[in-house]
């Protein structure tokens, strides 16, 4: 491959701290008094990268170790979007409201200031990453803060996405990389679950302590399509992503391919970040990336390349907790009772007026994690307890979860895909299917992600009551929080409470494996995943227009029927399955719609004119049923 160097720059930083020691004494000759000068603190750390723009923008970096790296690949980043990232390290410190006017959210800067807090991010630096990766984090750090100081705050971009002479713009640590990290992991779980966090407040006494409707009441006042949108979780299809791994079966070569088609948005910190990332002799990775994520997260080495879709699997689980009838701070647990826990937090917020208002506000926490209120979704569900005379909380299985960085970096070193799936088996990634294939044929797709480990057994006898059962029933897994038995389990070489690698869906193939956002059941129509737990998907169910297309798209190139050439995938050909664009429901339908169009003898009948419904028919009839800009 031939590069075109526009331009290049050789980044350097090496900063020193000098120590001037003073030796003291008081006044006597005796040696025994005199006190030993201190140790010299040591150097700080020094970062050296190599970076080179070719010719689309794309920086390719190269340093001797993973401080240099993140260093570069920081320094790279900040070229083009230093304000975002810079954004992004606000909301994870918890200061949107202080900083960020109408972009800032102060139930979320409370989230963030209760499990971003110093102690969280520095005891998961300490415990989940190796030392290395501390180091690509805190070069990252480094590179960021070298582009500041040579660029200065009055020169920064302007704009929507500007930040010149933002008084929120600051050098940055490892502990705010580590921060960002982290509430990218809690995008499925805690971040979104913020509002309903905020919202859960104790009673001040008993008073309406008591089960104010029935079940039937209940069922019927709570409509599923209502309280799902509500809920505005994120869902596959508001960030959802294509991806194909074709093994040599299904190859025109010996060798794999992979398309992956990710679907996030082309402005501000979800946009992708392509780079090449090189460490001689240990690293080297071309792909793409999130705002701040240093390393990047999608690509390809010289044997194997990766993809994520966004997965269908839980994050959390609801428990309604029954309540202690004489102390509303108490629940019932196995029997016993235990105490409900506080823990106030504080964030700062502008007024209309300009003034810093400081916002207190305690969170409050069973053994499995925070209580909600589902009140701003219906009311039924507001209040403490709610009208089921019960409270809502739930546990978060990605809050302890910094481990996919590490994760990432040992798949891109991967030499096969054997290598390639020993790396998945951290359960690091947070909530993203993996596709993937390698040069020598073999393809595979996996819902290797953090899920709840709740077992087909626990799911079959745990979901009790009408309330459990009406909110299960609506996507989100609640289940009694009274029984022990209904605890998460623990896998071996598994980090608590969570699914291993061999109790996840996967599919290991030499044909070929793909996802459209999609439970992980129909991976390949020969060879159906099934007989996992529901909270990880579900089988057996309609498939979405996308994820029909894929298949029917991938069997007719197999059967080489699609007038793209010789049976079996090459790298021009599913390239134009990209780009090429179709329309399944217009494949489906649309010829028929047609039909019934221009046989209408009267359009009069539906208040129709004639003649711009026979303009109508013909736009449909003329259209070739696909997205593209001369599509009309």
């Amino acid at each position: 491959m031939v590069f075109r160097f526009l331009r290049s720059t050789r980044v350097f930083i090496a900063l020193f701290a000098f120590t001037t020691l003073l030796a003291c004494s008081d006044d006597s000759d005796d040696p025994s008094t005199s006190i030993p000068p201190p140790p010299p603190p040591p150097p700080e750390p020094t970062y050296e990268a190599d970076i080179a723009w070719t010719e689309f923008g794309i920086p390719h970096i190269t340093a001797g170790d993973w401080g240099g790296l993140g260093y570069g690949d920081a320094y790279a980043y900040a070229q083009d979007n230093y304000c975002v990232v810079m954004k992004e390290y606000v909301r994870a410190a918890g200061e949107s409201a202080r900083y960020l006017g109408s972009d800032g959210d102060i139930n979320a800067d409370l989230i963030y200031k209760l499990f971003n807090d110093e102690e969280r991010i520095q005891r998961l630096l300490d415990e989940e990453i190796p030392e290395y990766v501390v180091e690509a984090l805190t070069g990252f750090a480094a590179g960021l803060n070298r582009y500041l100081d040579e660029t200065g705050v009055s020169n920064l971009a302007e704009g929507d996405e500007g930040c010149r002479d933002a008084e929120w713009v600051r050098p940055v640590d490892v502990l705010d990389v580590a921060r960002l990290l982290h509430k990218a992991i809690l995008r499925g779980s805690a971040d979104p679950l913020a509002d309903f966090s905020v919202a859960a407040t104790a009673p001040e006494g008993l008073a309406n302590f008591t089960q104010v409707i029935n079940t039937n009441e209940l069922i019927a006042a709570i409509d599923k399509h209502t309280f799902v949108s509500a809920m505005d979780m994120p869902t596959p299809e508001k960030a959802g992503s294509n991806a194909y791994g074709i093994g040599e079966q299904a190859s025109q070569s010996s060798a794999g391919l992979l398309l992956g088609n990710p679907h996030f948005p082309w402005q501000g910190n979800l946009r992708w970040y392509m780079s090449h990332l090189t460490i001689e002799g240990e690293y080297d990775v071309m792909g793409g990336t999130l705002a701040g994520l240093p390393l990047n997260t999608i690509g390809f080495n010289s044997n194997v390349a990766w993809t994520h879709t966004v997965s269908t699997g839980s994050r959390f689980t609801f428990y309604e907790l029954e309540l202690n009838p004489d102390n509303p701070m108490q629940y019932i647990y196995d029997g016993e009772v235990r105490d409900i826990e506080a823990k106030t937090v504080s964030a700062e917020q502008r007024l209309d007026d300009g003034t810093l208002e400081t916002v207190e506000h305690t969170f409050y926490f069973s053994h499995y994690g925070p209580i909600v209120d589902l009140g701003s979704v219906t009311p039924l569900l507001g209040g403490w307890p709610n009208a089921a005379g019960t409270l809502l909380t739930y546990r978060d299985a990605n809050l302890e979860n910094l481990r996919g960085l590490e994760q990432w970096i040992e798949m891109g070193q991967a030499e096969n895909l054997d290598e390639f799936k020993e790396a998945l088996k951290a359960i690091g990634i947070p909530w993203v299917n993996t596709i993937a294939a390698d040069r020598y044929g073999d393809a595979f797709y996996g819902d290797i992600s953090v899920n709840p480990n709740v077992s087909v057994t626990q799911y079959n006898s745990c979901i009790r009551g009408a309330l459990q059962t009406l909110l299960t029933d609506f996507g989100f897994l609640t289940m009694d929080g009274t029984d022990p038995d209904c605890e998460w389990g623990n896998d071996p070489d598994t980090a608590e409470g969570i699914f291993g690698y061999d109790s996840l869906p996967k599919l290991e193939t030499r044909e070929y494996a793909a996802n459209a956002n999609d439970s992980y059941w129909l991976s390949n129509p020969r060879m159906l995943l099934e007989g996992f737990s529901p909270v990880i998907g579900k089988e057996r169910v309609e498939q979405g227009l996308r994820t029909r297309q894929t298949f029917v798209q991938a069997e007719q190139r197999i059967a080489g029927s699609d007038g793209l050439g010789e049976p079996g995938f090459n790298i021009d050909n599913i390239r134009e399955l990209l780009y090429g664009a179709r329309n399944l429901t217009a494949e489906l339908v649309a010829d028929d719609v047609v039909a019934v169009c221009t046989n209408v003898v009267d359009w009069s009948v539906y208040d129709a004119e004639a003649a711009t419904m026979q303009e109508v028919c013909q736009v449909l009839a003329d259209w070739d049923k696909r997205y593209l800009l001369d599509s009309v």
